[in-house]
């Protein structure tokens, strides 16, 4: 079967112009744009949460029952998304089977949502600290996700960056 001659120039048209493609559904995207805006608007998002830990609850601005039993050793967990499709295949495709261009996406999404919480008022962070892998992990891995995505929005919120502290 042949493909219409339209059709066939519009695939290479879109091959030539600049852009790049939707990491998702693979729509055609103006540069600098990760996500094409059907994928943008379809991410998990969290709705009303623990003010505490990020965990979904019915009411926001609430704690949830285990952070007033027993207050965890943080002041407080921002989180853009409820951990669910396409939020948690990106995530372990970006872990486990080393797609660090879904690491890079998700570090975009991240940095633009932390960006939007710090110009509404939401007091940014003095430092971040990657979380780090044990050996073997980082052995088994061969990256530590963590740092990856510590250095990129360090350099995308202008953040300091420091792995040696934890």
């Amino acid at each position: 079967m042949t493909l219409p001659f339209s059709s066939v120039l519009k695939r290479h048209w879109q091959r030539l112009r600049p852009g790049t493609h939707c990491a998702l559904c693979a729509a055609w995207l103006p540069p600098g744009l990760p996500l094409c805006e059907g994928c943008d608007s379809e991410l998990p998002w969290l709705g009303p949460h623990c003010q505490g830990c990020a965990l979904p609850l019915p009411v926001d601005g609430l704690l949830c029952g285990s952070c007033l039993a027993r207050p965890p050793a943080f002041d407080q967990v921002l989180a853009p998304w409820r951990y669910a499709f396409p939020v948690d295949t990106l995530i372990n495709r970006f872990k486990h089977r080393d797609q660090g261009s879904l690491g890079r996406l998700a570090g975009a999404l991240l940095a633009r949502h932390l960006q939007h919480l710090f110009d509404e008022g939401q007091p940014r962070p003095d430092l971040l600290l990657p979380v780090p892998l044990s050996a073997l992990r980082l052995r088994q891995r061969g990256f530590n996700q963590a740092a990856l995505l510590a250095s990129w929005l360090g350099k995308t919120l202008q953040l300091p960056v420091d792995g040696r502290l934890l």
